[in-house]
Formats: structure tokens, sequence, C-alpha cells
């Protein structure tokens, strides 16, 4: 569980850096050309990630 609480922990950052970099550098929304989403609901979601990490993190 631990591993998997590391790996959310991980994405959920990785996906705040994108978010900020993409709005900056992109237009309204993010993506890759295939997806567009807006960078306020990727930062809800990178949020909720780190959440559940911290979460998993802290159960015995």
């Amino acid at each position: 569980m631990k591993g998997l609480a590391n790996i959310l922990g991980v994405l959920g950052v990785l996906i705040v850096i994108y978010a900020v970099v993409g709005r900056f550098v992109g237009g309204a929304t993010i993506g890759l050309g295939i997806i567009g989403i807006t960078a306020k609901a990727a930062l809800i979601l990178a949020n909720s990630l780190i959440l559940v990490a911290l979460f998993i993190k802290s159960s015995k």
C-alpha cells in the first residue's frame, strides 16, 4: 500500500506541474491534443490524488 501511495503522490505532483506549465504555455485547456481539460480540473484531480496518497500513507 505504501508503494501505491508513493505512486499516487508523484503522479499528483506531476499533474500539478503539467497543469501550471500547460496553462501558461497553452490556451484555456491542457492536454495532449486528444483530451482537453481545463487547468482548474487538472489541479483538482492532482489535489485529490495527493490527498488519497496521504490517507493511504497515514493508515497502518
